[in-house]
């Protein structure tokens, strides 16, 4: 086969972005060939196209998580249990992991979260120095008594991992408050388009968690989401981005057709 300028061109643009399997499947999709992996790589070789990146898999890579959500459960972890972290990372990824998927990952990757579960020497109880049932004191609240520090509803803040979180009247399935903090870009975009699907995030364009502007949110799929970190998505240019996620989404399109016809 002769391989024309645009193929060289597609090839050479998409080998900086794709794996050689991935890069194959697209390269069919978009010129309608038939051309397998072997001879692709050949090409790549023959005109010494190279795709930049170091060979074989970094070391700490992880085939279920991606590397900001194992920060992500890194840090939280020193502040959750595993049952609080798992829901949290759901929240935060748009994921549907179990405890156990959670509990395995800090295991496998040696994530501690610094606590023992015992008191410390010395520690004292909470009741120290108390005898019977305590009594009222004169900074007792009174019944209907609202505490100052109260947030009113649609009221924000940034969480620890940089993220907006918003009041809003929802049931807390966590603590059984009748209310919670959501994120915000992810409450934006379903007061615009509806509920998010299964199986889908909210992500930033620009990659700026405090830009919720509805123009700087985007719907992914996971597998998309997956694919996009993979390649290094939040490395690359603004104004390449949008020809990164079409590429993605035609590339798992053809996979899907490919799927369906073989089945």
């Amino acid at each position: 086969m002769r391989y024309t300028p645009q193929h060289l061109r597609f090839l050479a643009y998409g080998y900086r972005l794709l794996r050689l399997q991935d890069l194959t499947e697209a390269f069919n999709t978009r010129f309608n060939l038939h051309v397998s992996k072997t001879q692709v790589m050949a090409t790549l070789k023959n005109h010494r196209i190279r795709c930049g990146r170091p060979r074989g898999n970094a070391k700490g890579s992880h085939r279920a998580w991606t590397s900001e959500q194992v920060r992500f459960i890194r840090e939280g972890y020193r502040r959750m249990n595993i049952r609080e972290l798992t829901g949290a990372v759901n929240e935060a990824f748009g994921l549907n992991k179990t405890e156990t998927q959670v509990r395995a990952l800090t295991h496998n990757s040696e994530i501690r979260s610094g606590r023992t579960g015992r008191f410390e020497k010395g520690t004292l109880s909470w009741n120290t120095g108390t005898r019977g049932i305590m009594k009222p004191n004169s900074g007792t609240f009174k019944k209907g008594d609202v505490p100052a520090t109260v947030k009113q509803m649609g009221a924000e803040r940034i969480n620890v991992y940089g993220y907006i979180e918003i009041k809003v009247d929802e049931p807390n399935p966590y603590t059984g408050n009748t209310t919670r903090y959501r994120y915000k870009h992810r409450v934006v975009w379903e007061s615009l388009h509806g509920p998010i699907p299964d199986g889908h995030v909210v992500s930033f364009k620009d990659g700026d968690k405090l830009n919720c502007h509805p123009k700087n949110l985007q719907l992914l799929s996971r597998g998309e989401l997956g694919l996009l970190n993979k390649n290094g998505y939040s490395t690359m240019p603004l104004e390449l981005r949008p020809a990164m996620v079409s590429t993605v989404r035609l590339l798992l399109r053809a996979n899907q057709i490919e799927r369906d016809s073989n089945a």
